[in-house]
């Protein structure tokens, strides 16, 4: 079968990634990193907290927020979220789901 040729930078991107196993994991754990960022800096920015007033009531800094809200979380503890969580009056809900292949 003889695959379209195309110019689209994110078509070619997704198929050259789709054929490596590896990459296809770290860009979809890439892509749940951020997605999780963006909830955290969403619901503190909804609050009206800036992210040095939120450190302070969970006991951290607001380094650890910004990493936290970037995505660059490695070291992340289940501790801190939850703390995150119950400051910004949201639920904390983790899921593990099998993914369709």
């Amino acid at each position: 079968m003889k695959i379209k040729e195309t110019t689209d930078a994110v078509e070619i991107l997704q198929r050259h990634i789709s054929q490596d196993p590896e990459l296809v994991t770290l860009v979809e754990e890439e892509r749940q990193r951020l997605n999780l960022a963006d909830k955290v800096r969403s619901a503190r920015q909804a609050s009206g907290l800036s992210q040095q007033e939120l450190a302070q009531m969970i006991g951290s800094t607001q380094s650890t927020i910004a990493g936290l809200e970037s995505g660059d979380y490695e070291r992340l503890s289940i501790s801190t979220l939850l703390k995150v969580s119950l400051s910004l009056n949201c639920h904390l809900r983790f899921e593990l789901e099998a993914v369709d292949d």
